[in-house]
């Protein structure tokens, strides 16, 4: 695997924020969002074994586990057998994807998907066949859609995706350059939604190492 870090923190989005977490971050993305907060996965990452990986893993004692990138499912065919590894050893697996990729084997070994859905100011766009997929195939409380909003033309966008989805889990962040959270609090209170959740990126605030 093509690692660009290993680290624990607290999960800093969605329905589980606050949650302990072991994260393996790994290198390399098909996407170049205008605000994107992770520009390291753009450079080559250190290539490592699953064994090296495991042990970097075992270093924290948590079983809480989170691949995210950059874009994990561009290394999902030597990502799958560290999954099996980590499910075998008792881990809850969690899945961070930017909604371009589909990989079944990688999903089924998720326990959840956290899955972006790109707003006009990312500059890059989702796969909606793949979102829909997700939604398809998984059950709700398995998995979440997640969108940055920067404006109100990201906010516009949510609403879009929001009657197309229908019961899906959507999670509200702000673009922490240009919106403020009691922006969009206000936002999403004109047309509040039952499935929706209104959350700030928890780790731009802190991360434990």
């Amino acid at each position: 695997l093509e690692v660009a870090e290993i680290f624990a923190s607290i999960e800093g989005e969605g329905l589980y924020v606050g949650k302990p977490m072991v994260f393996l971050r790994l290198a390399g993305c098909n996407l170049r969002c205008r605000w994107c907060d992770t520009p390291q996965v753009f450079k080559p990452g250190k290539r490592m074994t699953l064994n090296e990986v495991l042990a970097g893993l075992a270093r924290f004692d948590i079983h809480n586990f989170s691949l995210t990138g950059g874009e994990p499912l561009l290394q999902a065919r030597q990502a799958i057998p560290l999954l099996r590894m980590l499910k075998d050893a008792g881990y809850w697996i969690q899945v961070n994807t930017n909604g371009t990729l589909y990989d079944k084997e990688l999903f089924a070994l998720c326990d959840f998907i956290s899955c972006d859905i790109k707003p006009p100011s990312s500059s890059e766009r989702s796969d909606w066949k793949v979102v829909e997929r997700i939604a398809e195939t998984r059950d709700v409380e398995t998995y979440q859609f997640k969108i940055v909003v920067q404006d109100r033309s990201d906010f516009d966008f949510y609403l879009r995706c929001r009657v197309k989805l229908k019961d899906s889990w959507i999670i509200l962040q702000p673009e922490y350059t240009k919106m403020q959270y009691g922006t969009l609090v206000r936002l999403f209170l004109e047309s509040p939604h039952e499935r929706t959740r209104v959350i700030p990126q928890i780790h731009k605030l802190l991360r434990v190492k």
